[in-house]
């Protein structure tokens, strides 16, 4: 049996009268590949803001490895090991020689945003 590595018990959030979470409640166990999925607007994103820190739930506890996260600020929350990646990162505009300094082998690029020669 492994051990469970996230919960949330009865977690709700809300936007003014807009009830995004309402008593969610889940575990997560070590290991396990866990999905969240449903349509646009369902809460998704705001489930992953609570869980990260980005938002603080009206109700209920986030727990991670048996610490409450709750109040904790993002960066908080990833110094203790919970790190949030996101699906779509623009850094850089659509030129494809537009590098990061160092990211591409063939190039001499000496400067962060220099364009690839």
């Amino acid at each position: 049996v492994e051990q469970v590595i996230l919960q949330l018990d009865s977690v709700t959030k809300r936007f003014g009268g807009l009830v995004a979470l309402d008593n969610v409640s889940f575990d997560v166990e070590e290991g396990s590949v866990t999905a969240v999925i449903g349509p646009n607007g369902a809460g998704k994103t705001t489930l992953f803001n609570v869980i990260s820190g980005v938002f603080a739930p009206e109700e209920g506890v986030v727990r991670f490895r048996d610490e409450t996260l709750n109040g904790l600020k993002p960066h908080q929350v990833a110094a203790k090991g919970l790190i949030r990646t996101f699906q779509l990162v623009k850094l850089f505009p659509q030129n494809p020689r537009w590098r990061v300094r160092g990211s591409c082998k063939n190039c001499r690029c000496s400067e962060i945003g220099k364009l690839c020669t």
